[in-house]
């Protein structure tokens, strides 16, 4: 599967992005920005932080507000992932085995995740204070 994800040049005028590579832009200089080395098989945004499965690796990669960012990376710093999910403060998706994998805020039980067994879950949805 392909990405394209737009990006804009300074001349204002659309063009698109390399193959699984991201482009993020917003007013706020303090954002981190994706390295543009980095590819991915999947990209989803919570509250000021994205995550993405880096393609090849399956590893998760995380960028936006500097403490979220990586605070969201490093709990899955020893995963890999197929899938990824962000809600407004929580990330979840299915690892390599196929088991759902919840990381973040826990503050209303958005990531106690239900006892199943592996391949339980084909698609999942986040908001803000639920899965």
């Amino acid at each position: 599967m392909a990405l394209f994800y737009s990006r804009i040049s300074p001349s204002k005028t659309p063009r698109f992005a390399p193959p699984w590579s991201a482009s993020c832009w917003r007013t706020n200089a303090a954002i981190e920005s994706p390295s543009g080395l980095d590819r991915f098989d999947s990209i989803s945004s919570g509250s000021g932080f994205s995550c993405g499965v880096l393609k090849g690796s399956d590893r998760v990669r995380c960028w936006g507000v500097g403490s979220i960012a990586r605070k969201m990376e490093s709990e899955f710093r020893n995963m890999f992932m197929v899938s990824l999910v962000d809600g407004e403060s929580h990330v979840c998706g299915l690892n390599s085995s196929g088991y759902l994998v919840c990381r973040g805020s826990n503050d209303f039980g958005q990531i106690d995740v239900p006892k199943g067994g592996a391949l339980e879950f084909s698609g999942l949805a986040l908001g803000v204070e639920h899965t």
